[in-house]
């Protein structure tokens, strides 16, 4: 890294995901549905000055897209020039969602 901060950019099926996750959880518990979106966005966040934070996501062949785990949430995402590019966010145990993370998918 060049030491230069990254904007941090939401593809739509990221927030989609976000939003699924956060009203799932907030049926049985609307407080802990709340914190946990708290504690995604926040832990997504350290990507805009540690981009390479996260491992390789071993379904995606080339190392073309890293991913930070958070409980049992991965947030996967691509290193850009400028930007980190959060391409979606999913519950680990699914099954790797191949179509959420296609180029620019979503944008």
């Amino acid at each position: 890294m060049s030491g230069t901060k990254r904007e941090l950019v939401w593809s739509n099926v990221a927030l989609a995901r976000l939003i699924e996750i956060r009203d799932g959880l907030a049926e049985k518990d609307p407080r802990a549905a709340t914190r946990l979106l708290r504690l995604l966005l926040k832990r997504a966040g350290q990507l805009a000055d540690f981009p390479n934070l996260g491992r390789v996501v071993p379904e995606v062949p080339e190392g073309a897209l890293r991913e930070l785990v958070e409980k049992q949430y991965r947030i996967d995402y691509r290193v850009r020039e400028k930007t980190v590019e959060i391409a979606t966010v999913f519950e680990g145990y699914r099954v790797f969602p191949m179509g959420d993370v296609g180029e620019g998918a979503g944008r």
